[in-house]
């Protein structure tokens, strides 16, 4: 059953459309979608550009370098799904579950092996796009907002630009879902009849009220109001119109 969820989730294009667009709520919760459509737009290119496999072209040595740096912060490479995923996997081919015909089918023709790889690389792929924009535009708005307190005198220094990536990066981090905070009590409950994929909905707590806790942190901050301000709204129309319209 395991084996053949995971097939179906990997090989599935409307599961692929379903990963691409849940991925974008998280970028209207964090009201992202409020800033400049123009600097919206380029963040989304510069973000395309960087993912990896490279399926569509060469990425040049910018983006490579970018898509490296993410991976520093530990932004990418972080889907929560496929991490579900690719323990059941690994629970089957170790013997932990057993195994069945697609099983058997996934494990035999080497075309097979092939594009199912493609897709496990796609469906990560998918997530990386929203997390690189999204870390985009927090440092985008983060160094604004510092720059314009800086030019009133609100502030005596600008922060490093290395310590407002970090800042982009924890935002990231906490406020869409990233495999690498959920619980190893969480991810083994995917072994248990109640369901294989219990990750994702542990990190929409988790980020949910990681996304509410920056929204109060950044309104009690005269530098970072308009920011908290954003994500907080953001965050309530998610809330208020996403649900009923799914």
């Amino acid at each position: 059953k395991a084996t053949s969820q995971f097939a179906k989730t990997i090989l599935s294009p409307i599961t692929h459309a379903r990963n691409f667009f849940s991925a974008a709520t998280f970028q209207t919760a964090n009201g992202i979608w409020f800033e400049n459509p123009k600097v919206l737009a380029a963040a989304w290119r510069d973000a395309m550009g960087s993912l990896q496999p490279q399926n569509f072209g060469a990425n040049t040595p910018q983006a490579q370098e970018f898509y490296r740096k993410l991976l520093k912060y530990r932004v990418t490479n972080s889907n929560v799904r496929m991490g579900d995923m690719s323990g059941l996997f690994q629970d089957v081919m170790e013997g932990r579950m057993t195994t069945d015909k697609t099983a058997k089918m996934m494990l035999q023709p080497n075309w097979f092996k092939k594009f199912t790889r493609w897709s496990q690389d796609m469906y990560v792929a998918e997530d990386d796009f929203w997390k690189g924009s999204n870390w985009i535009m927090e440092r985008y708005r983060y160094k604004n907002a510092y720059k314009r307190a800086f030019d009133k005198g609100i502030i005596k220094e600008m922060p490093s630009n290395d310590a407002i990536e970090g800042m982009a990066s924890n935002i990231v981090r906490n406020t869409v879902p990233n495999y690498e905070y959920v619980p190893e009590f969480i991810r083994s409950l995917r072994r248990l009849p109640i369901g294989n994929f219990v990750s994702f909905p542990a990190e929409i707590l988790r980020t949910g009220a990681g996304i509410v806790q920056q929204a109060i942190k950044e309104i009690n901050d005269p530098v970072l109001r308009a920011i908290g301000m954003k994500r907080l709204a953001g965050f309530a129309a998610t809330m208020a119109i996403v649900p009923p319209a799914i």
